[in-house]
């Protein structure tokens, strides 16, 4: 979505700066600020869906499991702790509280993230990489229902150094 609204709001600033600068004001070299009010009022609607999109990415909707309370509780805390990723990275689980019915983990790890070419002083062109550390945080709030019904939400936070803002996606996708 994002991608789009930069498009598309490049798109828009140009047409209706050109069209400003050519047609209302009659002169070069004006319709730059019309055309940017523009392409902001233009690409808005879809900058907002891309970050409800993500809000709703992070923070699913709560789901309903037909197993009692305790069950539910152990069988996440089980899950989590035996999950590995990557070349064995762990959820550490910080807290695995029953009477507030919560569980908080956290994911460590490390990846080399693409930088770019560099030229050398003889000519040869090199792949430069660069280690990043990336840190995914989890909470997981229960909720117990009558017929022993049970809740379970999953909130994540990812930290990410570097530029991929969406380098923790996968491991949300296979939580």
């Amino acid at each position: 979505m994002i991608g789009v609204a930069i498009v598309l709001g490049l798109f828009v600033w140009g047409l209706v700066g050109a069209s400003t600068s050519a047609y209302v004001l009659r002169t070069p070299e004006t319709g730059v600020f019309e055309g940017f009010v523009a392409a902001v009022w233009a690409a808005w609607p879809f900058f907002h869906q891309g970050r409800v999109q993500r809000y709703n990415f992070l923070h699913p909707v709560p789901r309903r499991y037909k197993i009692p309370l305790k069950q539910a509780f152990a069988k996440v805390r089980q899950l989590i702790s035996e999950k590995s990723y990557n070349f064995g990275d762990k959820w550490h689980v910080a807290t695995a509280d029953t009477q507030q019915r919560r569980i908080t983990a956290s994911l460590k790890f490390t990846e080399e993230e693409s930088r770019g070419f560099d030229g050398t002083n003889i000519g040869n062109i090199q792949h430069r990489t660069q280690r990043v550390q990336r840190l995914l945080e989890l909470d997981v709030q229960f909720k117990e229902e009558p017929n022993d019904n049970t809740v379970v939400q999953f909130d994540f936070v990812p930290k990410v150094e570097g530029v991929a803002f969406h380098a923790c996606d996968s491991i949300i996708v296979a939580a």
